[in-house]
């Protein structure tokens, strides 16, 4: 791919070079010449995102994520540089002054309506690029790697910045002396502008320059992940998303270094009930550790609920398994501790964290109907007995006087006939277990 770019690099210098030659003779740049090099340009710039971060994940859409942020951000930056080293200096030759405003006028307008868009496919696609090289946030921002990327978001923010200006102000200013067609020292007030559009777009594309160079820093610079292979399960994942590992096929899988040897761990299924969990230990060269014995610590992290510690079942020198009952979803945190077979050597301890929810079949629920013993009686306040397993419930029909007991064990209902009332309404239960009602329309409340 490196050779590929090498000779597409080439072929474009060699092609600018021929247009420039024949501008200077006096020909005009046929659109074959202009689709060639807009071809060529797209070209190194799909090599660029061929030997980026994004392929190396492995993930075809992070590939096309990054491809398409590089279009969209050079098109952008292009645009400025063509504004600023072409299109300013023809326009500063003008010497009808109001004619340049004409111009600015409309350029101006019409280049932002790029910019806007640009910037929201470049919002939309770097942080998400980003998240799939490495979603924990916290050793992002302490890698050089992060350091560089705001660098990098800083000096787009001062592009964005003057070009907000340059549509709001000087914009502004051209459409205000074009409307009034000043006569009157018209002319230095003009120039003032012409000046002011000329340097601030330079300003912007030199910031533009800067930016692009941090880009190439970025391009050619390890992830934080490789920066810090040992550190990263130190580093709290503080503003992760989602959990570093993979699911596919409804089994989760994570692997974590630990002074320099790999754990990896293995869940399936991965979803409420009995999961079995593998944990393998490798040392550097990928070969198995030879590893006593090893346990789980599960923490349900949301509830502080913690499971009892799990010894785990060696399958092989480095390889255990485990079954582990889940019957909580949410954020779960599971601590592998494992303990070497020679003599002295420390023990390899790291967590794992995930998000565990259940699969649609998991949620179901049943729900049985018990008709009441009186088709036209309102219970409207339901009070639970828990000492004695029943639900009471006033009639609040007119007339009714009665409450209703449903006995939660044999699920037959009691009715209980009250003398002297119209209606039960609110009820509560006392410290003595007896049921306080009220009847609003005898206004009067009392224990039953």
């Amino acid at each position: 791919m490196m050779i590929v770019r090498i000779i597409i690099s080439a072929g474009l210098l060699a092609v600018s070079a021929a247009v420039y030659l024949d501008t200077r003779k006096g020909k005009q740049v046929t659109k074959y010449s202009i689709w060639v090099l807009f071809g060529m340009g797209v070209g190194a710039l799909l090599t660029t995102s061929l030997i980026g971060h994004g392929t190396a994940t492995g993930y075809v859409y992070a590939t096309l994520i990054d491809f398409i942020h590089n279009v969209v951000a050079s098109l952008w930056i292009g645009g400025v540089f063509y504004l600023a080293f072409a299109v300013s200096p023809v326009l500063k030759q003008l010497r009808n002054k109001e004619a340049y405003l004409s111009l600015i006028s409309i350029v101006i307008p019409r280049f932002s309506i790029l910019v806007v868009a640009s910037l929201g496919v470049v919002a939309i696609t770097g942080p998400f690029l980003l998240y799939i090289l490495e979603n924990n946030l916290s050793l992002t921002l302490v890698s050089t790697y992060g350091k560089i990327l705001i660098i990098k978001l800083l000096l787009a923010a001062a592009m964005i910045s003057i070009g907000a200006y340059t549509q709001l102000v000087i914009h502004k200013k051209a459409s205000n002396l074009l409307r009034t067609a000043v006569k009157t020292n018209g002319t230095s007030t003009i120039s003032s502008v012409e000046s002011l559009s000329f340097n601030i777009t330079k300003i912007e594309a030199i910031i533009g320059m800067a930016l692009l160079a941090s880009v190439a820093v970025l391009t050619n610079s390890g992830t934080p992940g490789n920066e810090f292979p040992i550190q990263q399960d130190a580093i709290p994942h503080v503003f992760a998303m989602t959990p570093l590992g993979n699911v596919d096929n409804n089994v989760f899988t994570d692997t974590k270094t630990v002074d320099g040897n790999k754990v990896m761990m293995t869940l399936s299924p991965f979803g409420l009930g009995i999961d079995n969990f593998t944990v393998t230990f490798l040392d550097p060269s990928m070969k198995q550790l030879d590893m006593k014995s090893v346990e789980l610590v599960p923490t349900q992290t949301d509830k502080g609920i913690s499971l009892q510690n799990v010894e785990m079942q060696k399958i092989s020198n480095g390889s255990f398994t485990a079954n582990v009952p889940f019957s909580i979803g949410g954020n779960w945190e599971i601590g592998v501790n494992g303990f070497q077979s020679q003599a002295n050597s420390i023990e390899i301890a790291t967590t794992y964290d995930f998000y565990l929810k259940p699969a649609l079949n998991q949620l179901s629920f049943n729900l049985t109907e018990y008709h009441m013993p009186q088709n036209a009686s309102l219970p409207l306040y339901p009070v639970y007995d828990k000492n004695r397993e029943i639900v009471w419930v006033g009639d609040s029909a007119i007339g009714s006087g009665r409450i209703f007991g449903f006995d939660l064990t044999s699920h037959k209902y009691t009715e209980h006939k009250l003398s002297g009332v119209n209606i039960v309404t609110w009820m509560a239960l006392d410290s003595d277990g007896m049921i306080w009602y009220v009847d609003p329309i005898n206004k009067n409340s009392r224990p039953l």
